[in-house]
């Protein structure tokens, strides 16, 4: 928890002024009405009494007539009946003031045990500073290097793009208030970094924690002078410490005291929280705990530049707010004059006009040249510019309470926000005449009388006005577009709490169900979905706007998007007479609907220019007809872009790889192209997925079709027989023996040696080869027998045995194995059966959850064991894309990298090596918190993570539009084109636009995986509760924390590891946890774990143990 340490002047203003701050806040939070002002002037009034007792009294009021003495024995008379309560509260417990001398003398002795302890306090510690510290010349050097890099102070795009580090400046939460990082992370397990600001406060916390963060202020040549503003304080025997306790550097002793101490995280706390700190204080007194200080002296080298960046953001403030709004106006339209909102733009668009562009204009934006999708011609990338601190940080402010007007988009691992949705002007008139039909027309009640007659079963008359809207807006506070708007939530509350108000007893189950808090999203969605009854569940993220999902009317263009996509599809079909490798004169034939005219009455055009009139590199294809290629996929998969082969040709096995080829067909300056590059990559959701290109690509390009001819573009290389046959020998005798690393060197050599980028065809297809079916394959006793007898046999264990040591190969240069982990939830659908109650079903390949009144069944995420086939894949395709990687830089062609710098500081790289000698998820887990995320890359580099010296991505082109941009990048170097539509100088911007993409992308997926979840534990749960489940899951949890009793402590549970869950802390599990029959190595595994409580849109999962 964050947990403050004041050091300096001002002590007892600043704790009065931080106290009644925190309170005051606190209560703000917790309180929907404005009802309780007079109750916040009664505390603020008391407040007073407390911190300053020697406040102006009125002439009016009775003296006291007694005596010193009779006072100071009335006093020790209280004290003695209540010892406990008022040495808690009001007196320091360490006191030894005699009460009964005269007040003067009382005084006296105060005022001097308060200069003495304040001498121990603050000045000891700055002078022994001052002294450790660098000479008094070189301090004042630093300290104006110091003022100037934090005055000079910018941000850009890739600068974001490191972790937290350093010397890096941030916000905390959502306030302006700034602080320096000055140390990192000490501890892989915790993560925990080392906060300052300019007050001297010490904060300990996490990087989900930083609101907003402006990178490598603080060279690094002056690292290691931030770290010694932290200093660790001097202990004084009878004296509370001022100090922060870290809640990692406690004595041996303690440690062996208290069970579990490895587990511990530090604890979460507000840096105002005075009276939390006061109290920890008191506990923290002759204890052997560590705490530590920010001396004067060294707070003085930088408080007042970083307070003088914090002022210039609050000075700009009031301008932005209104550059913002005229902006919101402006930006209603996009770069090709479409009225295009809501929409996504990167942040930094936003600075470039505040700083670089501030005179645009509506009227600028508007009589662009209309199209859909987005175009790959660029002439800036904005996110190469460098903005100002204060301008960057007052933008996040403002951006975060306009929130009428944008919403902030958060990444799946709540990293600072760098991509902004612009609303719609008309959603500010919209919910204005809401909001004003809520609180002043009784709309309210009408609303929330008419939903409870509904949810009765009753029929209530005509809805009340309004009503289409309340229910929009109950969509977007399930999506927290109003978690930034007090006012709009407050409403939306109250309107909850009102309908169960109307409910009669025992109605409907919405009033009886578990949420987390009273004001849950889950509330809500509960409310909608039983209004509606519609039976099926319904993914909340589709009622988002900033979701881009078609056909949901959330954005027009995307929608038209959508609507040229199934023109495609409907009208482009080949007859199938006709064989695909030939020209598409028919596609240019076939008319589509002109987006510019009414849908509903349109004139047909062609549409020529999407596709190629034949195939481009039919003169250099290969033919491989007669070659058999085996696509080993998912029996779900939605496309099949890549397969493998082996043949052999002049004593020699050749490898290869075969990926679909769909820039053969699409042209890279089509609206298909312009589409695709908006959508980025397929979208994969439980119940559906949102395909990067219409199903005609697929039907096109995709492999897999046995007896079709099939465009492919091949990597591969070869491999001489007498090399590698006698291990293929050797691994039929004994499939565990070792492999040589003479064996891997030269298996290496021969790939460097012949690797080659091919065009060619494909018809051979084997049919039915599933991850199940090749692992089941590969694992058939009869190996010698099958490997003489069976054809397909013989090709794939080849194929396996090769994979296996391009494995090995990598993993010489790995530092460390990550998991495999290609399992996701599915959502299914069963129309052959819909029953009146949800259905448990147990079998051999997992859990199953039929959903009552639904053709929905939820399937789990469950560990299949393919290993064997998933490993040969996954082995084949990183190498494929290695190799053409390689060859791109050696033939100067221009492409785009998939890049990962693995940086470690030298002493958490040397705990990171001990923590994954045991390869364990929560290991992993911790592990990524310390990374930076994989990115695309215009220059040619390295990832760290595969083992080999380059990587790119090639093997998914109707998946990841990065793919066929590569493809065409390969397809204009072997047609020799002098110009390329996609431009070198591009690169580097589309890069840009796709990894800003991409990284907002996961949230939503991560999110419905997580949804869908927490419906299977819901109605698992209802079933258990109610005594219907004959086999019930055995839940297993991975503690985070030590355990206390009677509180709740985070952990991972390993059966939904990606579900934020938590245990409650039962004097039952102590027990059981103290005499070490569960938790031995931080799991616990017992069929005593039940769930306590699911909430599905807050993501809450709690667990009890009986």
């Amino acid at each position: 928890m964050l947990r403050a340490a004041r050091s300096g002047r001002s002590i007892y203003a600043d704790a009065q002024a931080s106290a009644y701050f925190s309170i005051s806040r606190n209560f703000h939070k917790s309180n929907y009405s404005h009802k309780h002002e007079k109750g916040r002037s009664k505390f603020s009034s008391k407040l007073n009494d407390i911190f300053d007792p020697e406040r102006k009294r009125s002439s009016k009021q009775t003296q006291s007539k007694r005596t010193t003495s009779e006072a100071a024995l009335l006093t020790m008379k209280f004290i003695k009946e209540k010892p406990a309560k008022f040495l808690g509260k009001y007196v320091d417990p360490t006191s030894k003031l005699n009460l009964t001398l005269p007040s003067k003398e009382i005084v006296s002795e105060i005022q001097k045990s308060f200069e003495e302890r304040f001498n121990q306090r603050y000045k000891t510690p700055s002078r022994g500073w001052k002294e450790n510290a660098t000479p008094e010349t070189e301090t004042k050097e630093i300290r104006k290097k110091l003022s100037q890099s934090i005055a000079n102070a910018k941000v850009n795009g890739q600068s974001l793009l490191e972790p937290p580090q350093t010397g890096d400046i941030v916000t905390l939460f959502e306030d302006l208030r700034l602080y320096i990082v000055a140390e990192g992370p000490k501890s892989i397990k915790f993560g925990s970094l080392t906060f300052i600001n300019a007050r001297g406060e010490i904060v300990f916390g996490k990087n989900v924690q930083i609101h907003s963060r402006i990178p490598g202020v603080i060279p690094k040549e002056y690292h290691g002078y931030l770290r010694n503003f932290v200093c660790l304080e001097e202990k004084i025997k009878g004296v509370a410490p001022v100090g922060m306790a870290d809640n990692f550097s406690v004595s041996k002793g303690q440690i062996n005291q208290e069970k579990g101490n490895d587990l511990l995280e530090p604890e979460i706390n507000d840096p105002s929280d005075f009276v939390v700190a006061q109290a920890t204080s008191q506990l923290l007194v002759d204890t052997d705990i560590n705490t530590y200080v920010v001396p004067d002296l060294a707070r003085s080298t930088f408080s007042e530049p970083l307070s003088k960046l914090g002022i210039d953001t609050f000075k700009k403030l009031g301008i932005i707010n209104s550059k913002l709004e005229k902006l919101h106006r402006t930006l209603q339209y996009d770069h090709a004059g479409n009225l295009n909102v809501p929409r996504t733009i990167s942040l930094f668009e936003i600075l470039h006009h505040l700083e670089y562009d501030p005179e645009i204009s509506p009227e600028s934006k508007q009589g662009g040249d209309s199209r859909l999708g987005t175009s790959l011609e660029f002439i800036h990338d904005l996110e190469d510019y460098d903005y100002s601190a204060s301008t960057y940080l007052a933008t996040l402010f403002v951006l975060s309470k306009q929130s009428r007007l944008w919403n902030l988009e958060y990444t799946q691992r709540n990293e600072c926000p760098t991509r902004v949705v612009i609303l719609p002007v008309s959603d500010i008139s919209y919910i204005g005449t809401v909001m004003f039909y809520l609180q002043h027309e009784d709309g309210i009640n009408q609303f929330s009388k008419y939903c409870a007659d509904k949810l009765s079963g009753s029929q209530p008359d005509n809805p009340p006005a309004l009503y289409n809207d309340i229910i929009g807006m109950l969509k977007d506070f399930v999506n927290r577009k109003f978690d930034h708007d007090p006012a709009v939530e407050t409403v939306l509350v109250y309107i909850l709490r009102a309908i169960e108000r109307f409910l009669p007893d025992s109605s409907s189950d919405f009033s009886s169900l578990n949420y987390s808090n009273d004001y849950s999203r889950t509330r809500a969605y509960d409310l909608l979905m039983n209004l509606e009854k519609s039976g099926s569940i319904i993914n909340p993220f589709k009622w988002s706007k900033t979701s881009s999902w078609p056909n949901e009317k959330t954005s027009y263009l995307t929608d038209l998007s959508q609507i040229y996509y199934e023109c495609v599809g409907k009208n482009a079909t080949i007859p199938s007479k006709v064989p695909t490798a030939m020209k598409l004169d028919q596609l240019d034939q076939q008319p589509l609907v002109n987006l510019n005219e009414d849908i509903v009455n349109a004139p047909d055009v062609g549409f020529s220019e999407d596709f190629y009139d034949s195939d481009p590199m039919m003169q250099i294809r290969e033919d491989l007809t007669k070659v058999p290629v085996y696509c080993v996929d998912s029996e779900f998969a939605h496309e099949i872009d890549d397969g493998i082969s082996i043949h052999e040709e002049d004593g020699k096995y050749v490898i290869s790889v075969h990926v679909a080829e769909p820039s053969s067909y699409v042209k890279p300056d089509s609206i298909l192209s312009s589409i695709a590059f908006d959508r980025t990559a397929t979208k994969y959701f439980p119940e559906t997925a949102l395909l990067l290109f219409p199903g005609i690509i697929s039907d096109l390009a995709g492999l897999g079709i046995n007896t079709k001819e099939t465009r492919s573009f091949t990597i591969q290389y070869k491999l001489n027989m007498d090399s590698v046959d006698g291990f293929f020998k050797q691994r039929l005798d004994n499939p565990e023996s070792d492999i040589n690393s003479n064996l891997l060197k030269n298996i290496m050599s021969q790939i460097e040696n012949t690797k080659e980028v091919k065009y060619c065809l494909l018809k051979n297809f084997r049919t039915g080869f599933t991850y199940e079916k090749v692992t089941k394959l590969l694992r058939s006793g009869n190996r010698t027998e099958s490997f003489n007898s069976n054809p397909d046999y013989n090709n794939l264990f080849k194929l396996f045995q090769i994979s296996n040591i391009l494995k090995e190969i990598r993993e010489e240069n790995m530092p460390f194995k990550p998991r495999q982990n290609i399992s996701h939830v599915r959502v299914i659908s069963n129309k052959k059966e819909i029953p009146s109650v949800s259905n448990f079903i147990e079998n051999s390949l997992g859990y199953e959850m039929r959903l009552k009144n639904s053709d929905q069944s939820i399937i789990p995420s469950t560990d299949v064991d393919n290993d064997e086939a998933v490993s040969m894949i996954t082995q084949c395709m990183v190498f494929a894309n290695y190799l053409v990687g390689s060859v791109a830089k050696e033939k100067n062609i221009n492409i785009i990298y998939r890049t990962f710098d693995f940086a470690l500081a030298d002493n958490l790289r040397k705990q990171f090596e001990e923590l994954t000698k045991t390869s364990t998820f929560k290991g992993e887990f911790d592990f990524y918190s310390f990374s930076r995320p994989a990115r695309y890359s215009a220059t040619y580099g390295k990832h760290a993570l595969i083992g080999l010296d380059t990587y790119s991505n090639i093997t998914s082109p109707m998946r990841r539009y990065v793919d066929i941009i590569n493809q065409w990048k390969f397809q204009d170097y072997f047609l020799g084109r002098q110009e390329s539509y996609i431009k070198d100088e591009n690169l580097h911007n589309i890069v840009n636009t796709i990894n800003s993409k991409a990284t907002y992308a996961r949230r939503p997926a991560a999110s419905a995986e997580n949804f869908w979840n927490g419906i299977f534990l819901r109605e698992y749960n209802t079933l258990f509760q109610a005594g219907k489940i004959e086999t019930p899951i055995i839940f297993s949890l991975v503690l985070k924390a030590a355990p206390r009793k009677d509180t709740v402590v985070s952990v991972t549970c390993e059966n939904f590891p990606h579900l934020k869950s938590t245990l409650e802390i039962s004097s039952q599990f102590m027990e059981d946890y103290e005499n070490e029959l569960i938790g031995r190595d931080g799991r616990i595994c017992s069929n005593r774990l039940q769930i306590s409580r699911i909430d599905y849109v807050e993501d809450d999962l709690l667990f009890k143990y009986v």
